[in-house]
């Protein structure tokens, strides 16, 4: 059941992204899974100079860098990109 629930999570996530880029949704599963298995993500290669908190009496990295961090993200995901800052359109 939950591979079953993963997959419809994964499907509806890609139509919801689809839409967002004025594409056609799908929902032929056989073509959504062949897709899916042949996705081949980069081998994990950590950034050199970020420190990771690995101990909670340690400071955490600051509010305004999290924000930075999770501006990245959306951005990277979401392109073109809205700066929730600006509520302007820039495009990377």
């Amino acid at each position: 059941m939950l591979q079953a629930l993963h997959l419809d999570f994964v499907i509806a996530a890609a139509n919801i992204h689809a839409f967002n880029y004025g594409l056609k949704p799908s929902t032929d599963i056989a073509h959504i899974k062949a897709v899916a298995s042949a996705v081949q993500p980069p081998k994990f290669q950590p950034k050199s100079g970020v420190k990771v908190q690995t101990n909670e009496n340690e400071a955490a990295p600051g509010p305004e860098r999290e924000r930075a961090s999770i501006v990245d993200v959306f951005c990277r995901l979401t392109q073109p990109c809205l700066q929730p800052t600006t509520n302007r359109i820039s495009r990377h």
